[in-house]
């Protein structure tokens, strides 16, 4: 009996154990025709979702992407959907991180930020975006003036912008496409100084197609308009400290005697001669003729005109003597007594010093001297008498003297011979 008890004890056991099992198994089915049925796996796209830039401030102070990208994507999306329909577009969030791009990179990574461990996104819907990237660079150009029409009669403008030079900004290549930046002045009207203010305008290369895409570090320029025109003038000139020990200024004199200056018509008007820099005759020491070409003391905006100037010519001597012997043979003798003629002189040369500057003094010869002598009454064997003297006009000069070193010359008559 016992035993009876015994086996129907383990029967009913091993029904419970199965009954146990079938009911797991049956709840495990459930539940997954319930998770199908009511939660089933689900995939949803979202579309043109705006990507974001990271670290794309900094980026844009260097690099600059030269084509056009999208800056939206579609992104799909699958998992449960419970959870998949709680998503929202602000959910995704794809972005680029620029602090990762470089120069010479020819695609911008789209990474995706995590949504939702359940929730996983199809790789293969973010995009690479295709770009050239180039650094920026910053390049000086000078301010160009363009001019529009010209001022009537002997005038022209001249112009001065407040800035000389002005930085163009951009991406290389562009920066590279820029011929000059100008500004642009129209003197139609215009009759007397005037202040402008004018854009800057960027001139490319290219004469044709569209502007460099570059930026200006300024945009506007005031000028200042000044009508010029030019006119001769005199020269103020002075010399200053004295040649080298021993030496004289000959002679100085400038040509022309006038120069042709250029600048504002109303400081032109004011102007009646124009002073040239002191000229230091100390820094000279020998014999010569000298020409040097004069600098200019100008003041404002007036100058000297092109290819204009004047030239100081100057020379150096110094002074020296020699003796020079006249013969008696060429002296000019008048004799009053008309019954009488010249017999002969004693000594029978004369000697002179002569004295001046060198190169005149070293060439001087006998013809270069004249002697006259008058005998106003006959007598009998020598007698001596004074004589005149001097240079022959044509090598008289300042500084150049004679001086006779024999005081007299005695003469003898004679019976005048028909």
């Amino acid at each position: 009996m016992k035993k009876r008890i015994k086996n129907i004890t383990k029967i009913k056991y091993g029904e419970q154990l199965i009954l146990r099992i079938l009911a797991l198994v049956a709840s495990i089915v459930l539940w997954l025709v319930i998770t199908n049925v009511v939660n089933p796996y689900y995939v949803k796209t979202f579309k043109d979702v705006h990507i974001e830039f990271e670290n794309f401030d900094e980026f844009s102070k260097k690099f600059s992407i030269m084509n056009s990208y999208e800056k939206t994507c579609n992104v799909t999306v699958s998992g449960r959907r419970n959870d998949v329909i709680k998503l929202r577009e602000k959910d995704i969030k794809p972005f680029i991180d620029f602090e990762k791009v470089e120069e010479g990179d020819s695609s911008l990574r789209v990474e995706l930020k995590n949504i939702n461990s359940r929730i996983t996104v199809k790789k293969s819907e973010i995009p690479k975006l295709a770009v050239d990237v180039e650094k920026i660079v910053n390049k000086t150009f000078p301010v160009k003036i363009h001019k529009i029409g010209n001022i009537a009669g002997e005038y022209w403008a001249e112009f001065k912008p407040s800035i000389a030079y002005v930085n163009v900004v951009g991406a290389e290549s562009e920066v590279d496409s820029v011929e000059e930046v100008a500004a642009v002045v129209d003197l139609t009207n215009v009759t007397d100084d005037t202040k402008v203010e004018s854009l800057l305008e960027i001139v490319s290369k290219s004469k044709i197609g569209e502007k460099p895409n570059v930026k200006l570090t300024r945009d506007k320029v005031d000028i200042d308009v000044l009508i010029y025109t030019e006119k001769d003038v005199a020269i103020d000139f002075n010399v200053i400290g004295a040649p080298k020990e021993g030496l004289e200024l000959v002679e100085a004199d400038i040509y022309p005697k006038t120069i042709s200056i250029n600048g504002p018509y109303k400081e032109l008007e004011k102007i009646k001669s124009i002073k040239a820099v002191d000229f230091n005759m100390s820094d000279y020491g020998a014999v010569g003729d000298y020409s040097k070409e004069l600098n200019f003391v100008t003041e404002g905006n007036v100058a000297i005109s092109e290819n204009e100037k004047a030239v100081l010519e100057f020379s150096l001597d110094k002074i020296i003597s020699k003796t020079v012997n006249f013969s008696t043979d060429n002296i000019d003798v008048k004799v009053t007594p008309k019954d009488k003629e010249l017999k002969r002189f004693y000594p029978d040369k004369l000697i002179f010093n002569v004295s001046g500057y060198s190169r005149v003094v070293e060439d001087i010869s006998e013809k270069d001297i004249k002697v006259s002598l008058t005998v106003p009454f006959d007598f009998p064997g020598f007698r001596p008498f004074y004589y005149e003297y001097d240079f022959v006009d044509e090598v008289k000069m300042p500084k150049l003297t004679i001086k006779k070193l024999v005081d007299k010359v005695s003469v003898s008559l004679k019976k005048k011979t028909n």
